[in-house]
């Protein structure tokens, strides 16, 4: 019994990835050729002592493996748009529950398509990958402080009522999973602007954002406090 549970639980994991591995290796090689040729980074080279140059050590054949790795995971974390539009659809009956996952389901499709951007490579399409890890980054921003907060009214409320905890487990348990989603789309996010941080100019960076202007300013405002102190 206990093989057959662990056989079970291995083919439900490896579903996900093989729905993200299809459509990452179809469009990876039909977008090849467009990386093709493309130098990569200079290194340093030492011919004598004292003495060094920068040299091209050669062509790219693919992208760059950061971007196709970002790309895979675009495209695995994007495909929870099918089960969250079921979900919303479902919800949508129940007194408009479902309109709550409306965003979730936009920046999941937005994140999706980031992969094919991503491998597609030009400074256009990379400028989109971008601004979709801005719209994941805005989005689980804001999951972040509901969960947290949320996590701490409901424990005061069951402090309070000394009601029955198994509840307020529920609870916690559900923003616990929304919570660790979040964290993981925020690193993906992370993960697409350090890939493409070298596929594109200072003014297209800043132009692609990957960090919504509120937290940017924040982020500022922040820096420009420590300055004052020292």
């Amino acid at each position: 019994m206990f093989p057959s549970a662990m056989l079970d639980f291995a083919i439900t994991s490896a579903i996900p990835f093989a729905v993200a591995a299809l459509p990452y290796w179809l469009i990876e090689r039909h977008f090849r050729g467009l990386w093709a040729g493309s130098p990569l980074p200079p290194v340093t080279v030492s011919a004598a002592p004292y003495r060094g140059a920068r040299v091209v050590p050669g062509f790219t054949q693919q992208a760059p493996g950061r971007v196709r790795l970002a790309a895979f995971t675009c495209f695995f974390l994007g495909q929870m748009f099918l089960p969250g539009l079921l979900v919303g659809l479902v919800g949508l009956f129940v007194m408009g529950i479902g309109l709550v996952a409306i965003p979730g389901l936009i920046v999941s499709a937005r994140i999706w398509f980031a992969g094919i951007h991503l491998l597609k490579g030009t400074p256009e399409s990379i400028g989109k990958a971008r601004s979709a890890a801005r719209w994941s980054v805005q989005l689980n921003a804001v999951l972040t402080i509901i969960c947290v907060a949320g996590g701490l009214f409901a424990v005061f409320a069951w402090a309070a009522s000394e009601t029955s905890s198994s509840d307020l487990e529920s609870l916690l348990g559900l923003l616990g999973f929304t919570q660790a989603y979040a964290l993981v789309s925020l690193g993906q996010a992370a993960l697409i602007a350090r890939a493409t941080r070298g596929l594109l100019s200072d003014d297209d960076l800043r132009a692609e954002d990957v960090l919504p202007r509120w937290i940017r300013a924040a982020i500022e405002r922040r820096d420009l406090r420590r300055m004052q102190v020292t």
